[in-house]
């Protein structure tokens, strides 16, 4: 998918108030700062577990836009199968974040960000470089 049906398809999904997107496996390099339109979103799928090919279908991604941090009607982040490395700080302002999937991408560490969220009950962070848990884990959180 180019930049400009990814536009399109924002602006579509912005105009018929789309509560779920899913961009998985569409061959992203970028996630354009036009994300932050789409307010009403509660799932975004940048990258999911295909069952049928038994491994992570994601995109291309190095970095996301601070403005993600607009989505903050947002219960459900995917983000497993990219290559990001480190998540913006703008991400703290989830309040409504109920689960993040970022398996499979370049994270050494996990991102302090994530320590924010604090309705997040589901984390899923396997195949990546992280070494150890952060204190702020909480001891109730999915971790996985």
């Amino acid at each position: 998918m180019d930049r400009a049906e990814l536009l399109e398809l924002i602006d579509k999904a912005a105009e018929e108030g789309w509560k779920k997107l899913d961009l998985s496996g569409k061959g992203l390099t970028e996630l354009p700062p036009e994300i932050g339109k789409l307010t009403q979103l509660k799932v975004l799928k940048l990258g999911k577990w295909d069952n049928k090919n038994d491994k992570y279908v994601g995109n291309y991604l190095t970095e996301l836009p601070e403005e993600i941090g607009r989505l903050e009607n947002l219960t459900a982040l995917y983000l497993s199968g990219n290559r990001l490395a480190e998540l913006p700080e703008s991400i703290s302002n989830l309040a409504n974040l109920k689960a993040l999937f970022i398996q499979d991408n370049n994270f050494k560490e996990i991102p302090k960000a994530v320590s924010h969220l604090r309705d997040l009950n589901i984390f899923k962070c396997r195949k990546n470089s992280c070494k150890e848990l952060p204190e702020w884990i909480e001891s109730d959180l999915i971790f996985v």
